[in-house]
């Protein structure tokens, strides 16, 4: 049943490609450097996000999508400022919002035929903002 087991072992690993022979050569022993793939941090500005962006802040993401007749578009940031000091920059900017939610806080600003939706959640270390511009109403 070892043998049986073992044999199979072999048959499987050759046969997916894997090699039971070391390309390097026998006096290589240094280690081999594996390059890390390069971090990429997206960049958005207010024009690509259709909103305001809070001063300061680093982007985590941004995604566009096509939806009805325009681009919905998904931004999240990242700032050290607490949660009320972001929540009053978006209704300084937008106004008063169309739709509030309390936990997470969530504003809604309807716009022509969309709205812009700004998600504000917060913990000791960072305030976290999702930003959706959708084209559309859901």
């Amino acid at each position: 049943m070892r043998m049986l087991l073992s044999a199979l072992t072999i048959a499987v690993s050759v046969g997916c490609g894997a090699s039971l022979e070391s390309d390097a050569p026998a006096s290589d022993t240094t280690p081999r450097q594996r390059k890390l793939p390069t971090m990429y941090t997206p960049t958005v500005t207010e024009q690509d996000l259709g909103a305001p962006i809070f001063p300061g802040s680093d982007v985590i993401s941004f995604t566009t999508e096509i939806k009805g007749p325009g681009t919905l578009k998904r931004a999240e940031f990242a700032t050290k400022s607490i949660a009320k000091e972001v929540e009053a920059f978006y209704r300084e900017k937008l106004g008063e919002p169309d739709i509030e939610v309390a936990r997470p806080k969530s504003l809604t600003f309807e716009r022509a035929g969309g709205y812009i939706k700004v998600e504000i959640s917060a913990d000791e270390q960072v305030t976290r903002i999702l930003i959706v511009n959708s084209p559309v109403k859901d």
